[in-house]
């Protein structure tokens, strides 16, 4: 089964760290059930605020993360 999503969202943020989103928030990829296993892959992709490194100019940095996740019921775990 594909997946493809777009989320508007402005920030992502766990505990104490946030990052601001200039873009937004694609994740496109398949669910692939075998057995009692789901198999999750795909791309996540965006553009994150951020400043220049030399002249400390605002810029929009693109961000592509590529994942695959497997979930198994049997076993009790969640294999990353």
């Amino acid at each position: 089964m594909s997946f493809d999503l777009e989320l508007d969202i402005s920030k992502l943020q766990r505990d104490d760290f946030v990052v601001e989103l200039a873009d937004k928030l694609k994740i496109k990829g398949t669910a692939i059930l075998d057995g009692e296993d789901i198999l999750l892959k795909g791309t996540i992709k965006t553009k994150i605020k951020s400043f220049c490194s030399r002249c400390l100019a605002p810029v929009d940095y693109p961000l592509t993360i590529d994942f695959e996740e497997k979930y198994s019921k049997s076993r009790g775990k969640i294999y990353i």
